[in-house]
Parts: C-alpha cells; sequence; structure tokens
C-alpha cells in the first residue's frame, strides 16, 4: 500500500465512524500535531502510529 492509500484508507474510516481527526486522536492516544499533519503533508504514518490507530 502506498502512503496516499493508507491515508485515504484512515479518512475513510474516519468518515464512516463520523469521528474528526480530533476525536482519532483522543481515541488512538496520538498528538492531534501527528494527526493533522499526516493528513495535511501526506505523510505515511509510522508502524507505531500505525498500532495505535488499530489500522
Amino acid at each position: 500500500m502506498t502512503k496516499e492509500e493508507i491515508i485515504t484508507h484512515i479518512k475513510e474510516l474516519c468518515a464512516e465512524r463520523h469521528w474528526t481527526y480530533y476525536r482519532l486522536a483522543k481515541e488512538s492516544d496520538i498528538a492531534y500535531s501527528t494527526i493533522s499533519t499526516m493528513f495535511s503533508k501526506t505523510v505515511a504514518p509510522s508502524i507505531p502510529t500505525l498500532s495505535r490507530l488499530r489500522y
């Protein structure tokens, strides 16, 4: 999977659950700034971050 596909998939999961990125950050115990950077700059999340997101 490419980083763009991973980010798109995470966005789709948020939409399905009606979660904001803030809620995603809270639920996964990841800083909101990390989530925001991941989406705004299309930075692929690290393996530990994916694990915390329950990807």
